[in-house]
């Protein structure tokens, strides 16, 4: 028991903080709308704040995006831009109107640079059209059981009406970990896709907190600075949603220092 709670606790603290700064002060406060910590190897939540609270979610949607495009597609299937997506503003990778791009190349724009443009593509081409893939997405939320969660658009600029919870977030995220595909591009830092584009990732840990192993960011105006993280070290396996942070910063820090205990 005592080494699992230590193997918890190096998942967690902060990277910056010396051990013996850490063992003088308290664990740190959570500055976010609200958050969740889970041991998931235990099934045990270790830490929650407000985890059923309707919040608007931002760029989380696209864990929604990409799981129904992977129940639905192939990775090498190609997608040929049509609909709305080249007119998408915000994070994007300037798709144009009749360009044509494999679903894992969108894949990896959505959920590495978080870009909207690919996110609409991928919806229009799974729904048919856009008012489609949303039923879709909410349909499978209801399936999923996330009560607290609705969706209005693919990409999660703000919406009225379009919300999640940090514990459903945790229980989508699950769910897109079982894919492979899904797996492997979270993890990454960045990338090249098709029409020489280059790909930034948002998700600072995975080079600032090692045994980061995904998965996805979120921000915008009204959601703040939102991110589930998932972390991997000597065989615990931790899950950290921070939704509504103030800073980028911030959110960073509160999820690498969660505390291990409510």
């Amino acid at each position: 028991m005592l080494r699992r709670l230590l193997l918890i606790a190096g998942l967690l603290l902060l990277l910056v903080a010396a051990p013996s700064a850490l063992a003088a002060t308290p664990p740190p406060s959570v500055d976010a709308s609200a958050a969740l910590l889970v041991d998931v190897d235990a099934g045990e939540t270790l830490y929650a704040l407000n985890p059923d609270k309707r919040l608007p979610m931002a760029s989380l949607t696209k864990l929604m995006t990409a799981l129904l495009t992977i129940e639905n597609t192939k990775k090498d299937d190609v997608v040929r831009v049509e609909g709305p997506a080249p007119s998408v503003g915000e994070s994007t990778i300037n798709l144009q109107a009749g360009e044509k791009l494999k679903v894992g190349d969108l894949l990896a724009a959505a959920l590495i640079q978080s870009a909207n443009d690919a996110a609409y593509a991928l919806a229009t081409d799974v729904g048919g059209t856009v008012k489609k893939f949303v039923e879709m997405m909410n349909q499978r939320a209801a399936e999923l059981g996330l009560e607290h969660t609705h969706y209005v658009v693919p990409d999660g600029l703000d919406t009225p009406g379009h919300y999640s919870s940090a514990r459903d977030t945790y229980t989508l995220a699950r769910e897109d970990m079982k894919h492979a595909l899904f797996r492997r591009i979270v993890a990454r830092t960045g990338g090249e896709i098709a029409g020489g584009r280059t790909l930034y990732a948002w998700n600072d840990l995975l080079k600032t907190y090692p045994g980061t192993i995904g998965i996805k960011t979120g921000h915008t105006d009204r959601a703040g600075w939102s991110e589930i993280a998932a972390a991997e070290r000597d065989g615990v396996t931790m899950y950290s949603v921070i939704l509504g942070g103030p800073s980028r910063n911030r959110r960073n820090r509160d999820l690498a220092a969660l505390p291990t205990l409510p």
